[in-house]
């Protein structure tokens, strides 16, 4: 019985220790759909996280823009959760920014009953 115990305290504490490393997701990304324009997801001294546009390829798409706003790491699901206000709209909507099992960034941004999926490759 005390190793099952020690077992399954061992298997919690290590999913936990993986889910709690959002630092993954820090760092260059750039759009699958257009990759020489790249966001950047940083740390703020609020203690949210942020995606900014930092370099743009497109017109609609703004260098310094805030992609990502007031992102909150959540711990059970392992993401990023807080709100997307693409450059092109003055709309906002909910976001859940996560890592795929490709170790590509996946934002899925949802307002009401629609919802589109980005998909950014981490830059080097």
């Amino acid at each position: 019985m005390k190793s099952i115990t020690l077992t399954v305290t061992f298997l919690m504490l290590m999913f936990v220790s993986m889910a709690q490393n959002p630092d993954k997701m820090l760092g260059k990304w750039a759009f699958e759909e257009n990759s020489k324009s790249i966001i950047e997801v940083y740390l703020a001294k609020d203690g949210m996280y942020y995606g900014k546009v930092v370099t743009a390829n497109e017109e609609k798409l703004k260098v310094g823009h805030l992609v990502f706003q007031k992102c909150k790491y959540e711990v059970s699901s392992a993401s990023l959760k807080g709100i997307i206000k693409p450059t092109d709209t003055a709309k906002e909507m909910n976001v859940t920014i996560s890592l795929d099992s490709d170790g590509k960034l996946k934002a899925v941004a949802k307002k009401f009953f629609m919802s589109k999926t980005l998909l950014f490759s981490k830059v080097n």
